[in-house]
């Protein structure tokens, strides 16, 4: 019987990678391909930066304390599954949700000087994003792909709605309000981590440590996922974020492909006590692969396919088509193996490898920006991410 199960095990790896990549491809074409072109083409260059800027920062912060919750939940399950107990996090998504409602409200509200009643339902859809971030781990314990597969469907069926909501109303926040909303529903229905109540077990001061130690790296990480929209508005200006989504959009579409991936590789490494070099170099060849293959079709279709979705910014964004994508894949590749760090390596080493990748990022790009416009910001984030990708090889 444990021959069988075994035996059956690389089968069922396969096909969660195959889930996780339907899921994640089928939100972010949603996202990325229908929604963000046709709010772009409605509201104008100027006012779209100005969104692509806000949504990083809703993402930013509510992806980073959302998905740290649930990797935190993921690595330290088998503690409670050992102890027989339930409790803790539920309290912790409180705290963080209104960590979240509060900076994501200053920050619109002050920096952005949105109205009062825009800045309220961007706080809403940010915490929706991070429940959805947290809760979706329900499925990533027991390794059940298809509710993730189904849970992104209904947030697409959610944004398309919305849509046509947002255009009724005049309001770009309500498409992603209804998306968020939609995938929330679901998962107050099939999730059942709503059920364990508010309770402190004897495991609350480790997850607590656990989830600030690991939160640190987190948050450097996914605000470097949409830093070229926080340097590019206040430096270069509204107008120049849509050109470099543009130029950056078909590599970055791949990382939030790939990323969820590396959710299925720590879903399986947090049962292993252990890797060898082989299985190790095994995952490097095959990302490996598939990145060198990824911009191949990036610079052979790339040109054409954006000026399909984004005619009113591909000549600018195709002189940096290149390099962004090329940067926006070394990325992934340091993403993609990074949960072998984060299972198997002490989690102070998450901070550092973000730490000093966010500060030559921002040393870099910053500079080059300055010197030569987008493409040198280009080439300075290329080589950010070239270091943080040898960091995590040679670890």
């Amino acid at each position: 019987m444990e021959g069988t199960k075994q035996k059956n095990l690389p089968k069922k790896v396969i096909g969660d990678f195959v889930l996780s990549i339907f899921a994640s491809s089928l939100s972010v074409f949603t996202a990325q391909l229908v929604v963000y072109p046709i709010l772009g083409n409605r509201i104008g260059e100027t006012e779209f930066g100005k969104l692509l800027t806000l949504m990083g920062v809703v993402n930013a912060i509510s992806a980073a304390f959302g998905n740290t919750l649930n990797n935190t939940r993921l690595l330290l399950q088998r503690n409670y599954e050992q102890k027989g107990i339930q409790g803790d996090f539920n309290i912790l998504f409180l705290i963080v949700a209104f960590l979240v409602a509060t900076s994501t409200f200053f920050i619109a509200l002050l920096l952005f000087s949105l109205p009062i009643i825009d800045s309220i339902w961007l706080v809403v859809i940010a915490v929706l994003i991070c429940a959805r971030s947290y809760y979706a781990v329900s499925f990533r314990i027991v390794i059940n792909y298809f509710e993730i597969f189904i849970l992104s469907l209904v947030l697409s069926v959610g944004y398309l709605l919305g849509l046509y909501i947002s255009k009724v109303v005049n309001s770009w926040q309500f498409c992603f309000l209804t998306g968020e909303t939609f995938a929330f529903v679901y998962l107050l229905f099939r999730a059942p981590l709503f059920k364990e109540g508010l309770k402190k077990t004897e495991l609350w001061v480790e997850s607590r440590n656990k989830y600030i130690v690991l939160l640190a790296a987190t948050l450097l990480s996914s605000s470097l996922v949409y830093m070229d929209r926080f340097l590019i508005y206040p430096m270069l200006g509204a107008a120049d974020v849509p050109v470099y989504n543009a130029a950056s959009l078909l590599g970055k579409s791949l990382g939030i492909v790939t990323i969820p991936l590396t959710g299925v590789i720590l879903s399986y490494y947090s049962k292993m006590e252990k890797m060898g070099l082989k299985t190790f170099l095994l995952q490097l060849l095959i990302a490996g692969a598939i990145s060198i293959l990824a911009f191949i079709m990036i610079l052979l279709f790339g040109p054409w396919f954006l000026s399909i979705i984004y005619p009113l910014y591909y000549r600018e964004a195709q002189k940096i088509l290149a390099v962004s994508s090329l940067s926006s894949i070394s990325f992934i590749l340091g993403s993609v193996i990074q949960p072998t760090t984060l299972r198997f390596a002490k989690s102070y080493w998450q901070t550092i490898i973000q730490a000093s990748y966010f500060a030559i990022y921002v040393i870099i790009a910053i500079a080059l920006m300055k010197a030569n416009g987008l493409y040198g910001f280009s080439i300075g984030t290329l080589l950010a991410n070239i270091y943080r990708l040898l960091f995590i090889l040679f670890l």
